[in-house]
């Protein structure tokens, strides 16, 4: 993560004021998707689930055993 929009959406989170991430990806060249994840919303949007659970895990094992 980028230290320096990082510092800007902290500085505007104070001030209660939603970010432009428009404007911070022209002006600090970066990918849109960057500034989202250092906004505090963002980071709820990118928690992903595990794609194996621990069912298919127990198969997987029981599967590795019997070979």
């Amino acid at each position: 993560m980028r230290k320096d929009i990082l510092d800007v959406i902290r500085a505007n989170c104070m001030k209660s004021i939603k970010p432009n991430f428009t404007s911070l990806v022209r002006k600090y060249n970066c990918d849109p998707r960057t500034v989202k994840i250092s906004f505090p919303e963002g980071k709820a949007a990118s928690k992903r689930k595990a794609k194996l659970t621990t069912a298919s895990l127990n198969l997987i094992s029981k599967s590795l055993k019997i070979r």
